[in-house]
């Protein structure tokens, strides 16, 4: 392992996880950097601290040798001689990770495909060569400069870390059902925790996370949550999309996509569909669709209440001239309003298909 990661210049602080922070650095080599930090006081067991290093370092030579469009690249790991951190050093991504689109509550179909169809080629990459990620979430997918999405996050987990231990690893709403139960990951469980990843996206972090009108999250007997077999998308994601996401979020794992590989095929057939920029607010759901010479709004009102109501015109770009395109209420019921948008979103992806 090379000397010189002594010598980081520490940065900024761009990301807390489970076991330590993340910061921007300076290498006087490679230049900009991320420094992940993990520190023996973030482990509950001194055990498992112990395991944590000693995987980390005897992993480090190789994973410092996979390099691949869709991975961060780790360039190396240190150990501090005071035996209280050590450090992971890997490819900076400027900007950002999948999350912080979750966070964002704008949705778009066709850059949430491109996101996952990177981070399944990157993910296969990883299966191929004999790692399980076994922690995939919008974290641990990172955006690099020139658009592509990376898998970050890798190679340095393993089973007995991720559950032998009072401290758990992981995000369990991304986790797979049999995850809970056998305490075993496999490229399989990944599978569904990038289908998890894809709905999130899909969703963004409000409708994501929603309490009302049949949320998407359950919590099971032993109080783990999850995303139910069958969940409720936004309106306008296509029938097509809601299938084939849900393929990868089947709960028994013998009707889930067999492989990552498999996986990868099934996101990039996703079908075309109108470039629709949706933003989830608190209290409503704006969906805008410019054109050349004019734009489609749509806005649904009150949609986490037990009655809602939704409008669709075309305006010029000005914002000037409207024109009123459909409307609907619930008449009482909730899932009225949402079925009705739901089928004006389907009639307009028809006609471009």
């Amino acid at each position: 392992m090379s000397l010189y990661l002594a010598d980081l210049t520490k940065g900024v602080l761009v990301g807390k996880g489970a076991f330590g922070d993340v910061h921007k650095c300076i290498d006087p080599v490679l230049g900009v950097v991320a420094g992940k930090f993990i520190f023996a006081s973030n482990f509950s067991d001194n055990s498992a601290w112990k395991l944590a290093k000693r995987q980390s370092l005897s992993e480090a030579r190789n994973l410092c040798a996979l390099e691949h469009p869709n991975t961060v690249k780790v360039f190396g790991v240190l150990a501090d001689p005071a035996d209280k951190e050590f450090l992971i050093s890997c490819e900076f991504c400027e900007h950002g990770s999948a999350r912080d689109i979750c966070k964002s509550n704008q949705v778009n179909l066709g850059h949430a495909k491109s996101i996952v169809r990177d981070a399944a080629m990157g993910l296969s990459f990883i299966h191929g060569n004999g790692y399980i990620h076994r922690d995939v979430k919008p974290d641990n997918v990172l955006l690099s400069n020139n658009g592509c999405a990376k898998v970050g996050d890798f190679g340095f987990v393993t089973d007995e870390l991720l559950f032998g231990f009072a401290t758990p690893y992981g995000t369990p709403v991304y986790w797979a059902p049999e995850v809970y139960k056998s305490k075993v990951c496999s490229p399989q469980s990944d599978v569904y925790s990038l289908g998890a990843t894809l709905f999130h996206l899909v969703c963004g972090e409000q409708w994501f996370f929603r309490s009302q009108n049949q949320p998407s999250i359950g919590i099971d007997a032993a109080g783990h949550y999850f995303i139910k077999e069958n969940p409720l998308y936004l309106p306008h994601v296509p029938k097509d999309w809601r299938t084939k996401i849900g393929s990868l979020l089947r709960h028994d794992p013998s009707r889930r996509c067999a492989s990552m590989s498999e996986a990868l095929n099934l996101v990039s057939m996703l079908g075309k569909t109108e470039n629709w920029h949706c933003q989830v607010c608190s209290d409503e759901i704006i969906w805008t669709l410019e054109g050349s010479k004019r734009r489609v709004r749509v806005v649904w009102r009150d949609y986490f209440k037990k009655t809602s109501e939704w409008t669709a015109w075309s305006e010029d770009l000005g914002g000037a001239r409207r024109r009123a395109l459909e409307a609907g209420s619930g008449s009482g019921k909730w899932i009225v309003a949402y079925r009705s948008l739901q089928k004006f979103f389907q009639k307009r992806t028809n006609r471009i298909r």
